[in-house]
């Protein structure tokens, strides 16, 4: 969750081009020019990315929706593996990449579309210049408690996560490491969902669900249907800072900036960026 990261991320792009499953040269040579880093896309046929020495495979059914990472001037993206609910990243568990091999960002493959109603908890398009001295780091994982932890306990905090995923999961895992990467994480429950309302002015996104949430982040409210439990996720438009240093003579080296966000009645947060005080 560093700047390094985020730059390692965006050059990898088109250094790989292993390719399965109908994505080959006689794909459509008309690109998807207005796409960027994280907008949102629906993939328009079965995406089967066979494993290479470097990634895991992974199979993208037709319909899906997904996030995209870096775009390449060959019109290639990756798409964010963090974004996905379980059934379709489990097989990056434990592998630690976080994005897959690039694809061909071709009309053949996906559709560019708004943001789904069910992310708007938080800003998804968020980003910075990349010689600003600052990463945006909002993804939608909300951690039970205040901010980011401090610099001492980095390593071994864990805390409860809830997230929703590009495809429409509301996935929840309990204490679960707060500086590991999601993907490397295997969620308590990932449960499909059926419905979003969110009431203009309120800061509250609804979502509903039929399979069970925890009754700590949601409520029964139907016997019947595909509406039976409901998630509360209220974003609170609060701040909160924590300082890290570096060096023999500690020098402050970065500050984490966590949101406040209310699941059901608890206090979760989700870290949106990172600043390098050095860099400016």
């Amino acid at each position: 969750m560093n700047l390094k990261t985020h730059l390692l991320v965006l050059g990898s792009l088109g250094l790989s081009l292993g390719l399965s499953g109908g994505l080959t040269a006689a794909a459509s040579k008309s690109y998807l020019t207005t796409v960027k880093d994280h907008s949102f896309m629906i993939t328009q046929r079965k995406i089967i990315l066979k494993k290479t020495p470097y990634r895991p495979s992974i199979t993208l059914p037709k319909g899906t929706i997904v996030q995209a990472g870096g775009i390449s001037t060959m019109h290639t993206t990756n798409i964010l593996v963090n974004t996905l609910s379980y059934h379709l990243r489990k097989a990056y568990i434990g592998n630690g990449n976080t994005y897959t091999q690039n694809i061909p960002l071709t009309t053949t493959n996906f559709k560019k579309i708004s943001v789904p109603a069910y992310t708007k908890y938080y800003p998804s398009q968020t980003a910075y210049p990349i010689n600003s001295g600052r990463a945006y780091i909002g993804n939608g994982e909300l951690y039970q408690g205040v901010k980011f932890p401090e610099q001492s306990d980095q390593t071994k905090a864990k805390a409860n996560l809830v997230t929703v995923t590009s495809d429409g999961y509301l996935e929840y895992t309990t204490k679960a490491p707060i500086t590991n990467l999601r993907v490397n994480t295997r969620p308590s429950v990932s449960a499909k969902i059926t419905k979003v309302s969110r009431p203009g002015g309120s800061g509250k996104t609804y979502l509903y669900t039929k399979a069970a949430v925890p009754s700590s982040i949601g409520k029964r409210v139907s016997k019947t249907g595909n509406t039976q439990y409901l998630t509360i996720i209220k974003r609170r438009y609060r701040a909160y800072t924590t300082l890290y240093t570096s060096g023999l003579k500690p020098q402050l080296s970065s500050i984490y900036v966590s949101a406040g966000y209310l699941v059901g009645d608890q206090q979760y947060f989700m870290v949106t960026s990172e600043y390098f005080p050095s860099a400016n």
